[in-house]
């Protein structure tokens, strides 16, 4: 037990540091970039929200994706997973998605042409396969895996968004 809990540990912080590693580049590309840094790039969402500061989004995004970590490790400690690749891919999601939208939209602040959309959709595509491989597959205790029509439906949405950020985007 105390060995799982370490592991665990260890892996959390390994995490974290993913999480803060982006955080480098943004440093070192700080005086180059806009003194306001645009977050929402789909205009329905909120209209009125689409710029923060350079200095919030710097700090900010990593501050509030690490305490969103927090609360994933917690749930995955607190369900017990019986998967472990499942519990690795679970704790990963929020790591890997800070780093693809971090730098995405650092590199779109530093040239307007970057097709922010495009990352978007691969990644988005990709994490949906994962998923639906993962949902067939009893991952908790004490439930029931989620039915095989709706892995097949996140399967299926997962490729068309590769494919279409592939080749369409």
């Amino acid at each position: 037990m105390k060995t799982k809990l370490r592991n665990n540990l260890r892996e959390l912080l390994l995490t974290f540091l993913v999480i803060w590693l982006p955080l480098a580049y943004a440093l070192w590309i700080y005086p180059s970039l806009p003194e306001n840094i645009r977050i929402n790039f789909v205009s329905l969402i909120s209209p009125t929200f689409e710029y923060a500061p350079k200095f919030l989004f710097i700090w900010g995004l990593p501050i509030f994706m690490t305490l969103i970590q927090l609360i994933v490790y917690g749930a995955t400690a607190y369900r017990e997973i019986t998967k472990p690749a499942f519990a690795r891919f679970v704790l990963w999601i929020v790591p890997l998605n800070h780093i693809a939208v971090y730098l995405s939209i650092l590199f779109y602040a530093l040239d307007s042409h970057f097709n922010i959309n495009k990352i978007a959709a691969i990644f988005s595509g990709v994490m949906f396969l994962i998923s639906g491989n993962y949902m067939p597959k009893k991952m908790v205790v004490e439930e029931k895996p989620a039915p095989r029509w709706l892995a097949y439906l996140f399967i299926l949405v997962g490729l068309t968004a590769v494919l279409v950020g592939l080749f369409l985007l």
